[in-house]
């Protein structure tokens, strides 16, 4: 599948309708130092249309929105309200809607919170396809940087299609022409645009940009995070890569639980090695009592933050990987049958998966729960937490004692309430951004941009025998290679950068003293390296396009 529509924008925090709390949130998130990329609005602009009042205050929240770094989505759905008009008039004159035996537009009732009787668009037919692109582009033209493309399950069985298809084939059909409509329109604009849908069949994930997994229950178990996880590897393998979960949940009813802070704080740790990071802010709540705990909540907002600067000075990491998947179909989050075919006690979990080519994540699915059983599959692996140490000044990431753990096995790492369980591959090398970036969008001033670190890079590295890895999208790359008394790290790069290189020499096969540093065989000034015997850390910095790096033993 073609993903060239891709926005940079792998943070997502929506917070539901726009209001003053909702600016309010935006900039305690700022306040707090915690990245944010991208709102969703919520507008429904489809099923029922968006009035004239509304499209006022729209313009001016996109605006406001733009103005503090983000990138705005919006709603639609294939429905549309018969009381939207004289919209809905105009598009069954066209013949963009499927039909009846009669020969007249198609009503069913639609529901969720409330009901409404609707008409379907037919995307069997270029005038449905036209139509439905009409009114994306009055969102387009709006500012929105894209949309919810919620439904696309309702087909009714003696709905008339204009190709002829009969209703219970179309029921299936169906998402995959609704989400190719979407594509075509957002495939024929200069603007990148973000869209996220839930409904698909087989032949949906060619157009399938962003998938998130629906409304869950605010729970651990069943359709809860246990499930979410579950979700996430089955969508891998199913063709899709960027899919996320709603954050803390959706649905409360009856004898659930609202969100509680542990499991908002374990959500958002899954988050942070999901497709797609996006917390939701509201859901729906019937004859349960209690508040939903919230990401600025004192109790989570440390946790928030943490994973947001994790994830999103992983952009590099994360951009290799989906462009990995654009090349091969192999998703972010790979299931190890994906990554370890033939080991039987590797593709037997669900509940663990590569996060890319270098991490393996265990998310935390129990309440209490102070460590983590997992399996290692074969070759040694990196305890992350017991290896990188995180900065809560800045947000930063930085190597201290590397501490291996050997793979084929099953073993147990500690599991505080602050850390995701997180294993690095020996000898990966992960290209990740600054700690200061505070958006991946290319809007607003005043604050620091993903567009204003591409020329800085930070190499959290774990040598270990050879090794090579990309260095984002493109076809720069970096190699690692150990040999006796001497560490290489080969930079093959298409712009000159400033790289920051963080290697933990722990993993080596051989121990190896680090005396001297040379850059394309010159020895690179002892102010802009170091080494710590103790914890056997390597830091250096240098500025290059290409080079090639050497640490030599004493």
């Amino acid at each position: 599948a073609s993903h060239a529509l891709h926005m940079p924008s792998h943070i997502y925090f929506a917070l539901g309708m726009w209001d003053e709390a909702s600016a309010i949130n935006e900039r305690s998130m700022k306040a707090a130092d915690a990245p944010i990329s991208l709102m969703q609005t919520y507008a429904h602009w489809l099923p029922c249309g968006v009035s004239a009042a509304s499209r006022e205050n729209d313009l001016r929240q996109t605006a406001a929105l733009h103005s503090a770094g983000l990138a705005v989505t919006t709603y639609f759905n294939p429905m549309i309200c018969t009381s939207y008009q004289p919209t809905f008039d105009q598009a069954a004159a066209a013949g963009a809607l499927g039909k009846n035996a009669a020969g007249g537009a198609y009503e069913y009732i639609y529901t969720t919170s409330r009901q409404f009787p609707v008409g379907q668009f037919d995307f069997s037919s270029a005038a449905g396809v036209d139509f439905f692109g009409k009114l994306l582009g009055e969102a387009y033209d709006a500012g929105h940087d894209g949309w919810m493309e919620d439904f696309g399950e309702y087909t009714p069985q003696e709905i008339k299609s204009a190709d002829g298809t009969p209703g219970n084939v179309m029921h299936n059909r169906y998402p995959v022409l609704y989400h190719g409509a979407g594509y075509k329109f957002a495939s024929s604009k200069p603007r990148p645009l973000a869209r996220f849908n839930r409904s698909g069949w087989t032949g949906s994930a060619k157009y399938s940009q962003i998938v998130w997994g629906g409304d869950p229950t605010t729970d651990w178990g069943y359709d809860g995070l246990a499930s979410a996880v579950r979700s996430g590897l089955t969508m891998g393998l199913s063709g899709g890569s960027l899919w996320g979960s709603d954050i803390g949940g959706y649905f409360s009813i009856t004898s659930t639980p609202q969100t509680t802070p542990e499991l908002l704080r374990r959500w958002i740790q899954f988050g942070a090695v999901s497709g797609v990071m996006r917390n939701e802010a509201d859901g729906i709540q019937i004859a349960t009592s209690g508040e939903r705990a919230q990401p600025l909540d004192a109790d989570v907002l440390p946790v928030w933050r943490r994973y947001a600067k994790l994830r999103t000075q992983l952009y590099p990491y994360l951009a290799a990987t989906e462009a990995e998947y654009d090349r091969s179909g192999m998703p972010i989050m790979r299931h190890l049958a994906l990554t370890n075919p033939s080991d039987p006690k590797a593709t037997a979990r669900d509940d663990q998966f590569g996060f890319g080519p270098d991490l393996l994540a265990a998310p935390v699915l129990r309440p209490g729960a102070t460590s983590r059983s997992l399996y290692l599959p074969e070759g040694n692996w990196i305890d992350f937490w017991r290896s990188v140490a995180y900065n809560t000044a800045d947000g930063s990431f930085s190597v201290k004692a590397t501490k291996a753990l050997a793979g084929g096995r099953q073993v147990t790492v500690p599991a505080p309430a602050d850390e995701l369980p997180l294993l690095a591959r020996a000898g990966a090398v992960i290209p990740m951004l600054p700690a200061d970036v505070e958006t991946l969008s290319d809007y607003g001033s005043g604050m620091v941009h993903l567009a204003d670190r591409l020329d800085q890079m930070h190499l959290v590295a774990f040598p270990s025998g050879s090794s090579s890895a990309a260095l984002g999208a493109g076809s720069e790359r970096v190699t690692s290679t150990e040999a006796k008394g001497k560490w290489t790290l080969k930079i093959s790069g298409n712009r000159s950068r400033e790289y920051t290189i963080d290697a933990g020499l722990g993993a080596l096969k051989a121990p190896l003293k680090v005396c001297s540093v040379a850059v394309d065989g010159a020895k690179l000034p002892v102010t802009d390296w170091s080494f710590n015997s103790a914890s056997k850390t390597l830091r250096a910095t240098l500025k290059a396009t290409k080079a090639t790096i050497v640490a030599s033993g004493c």
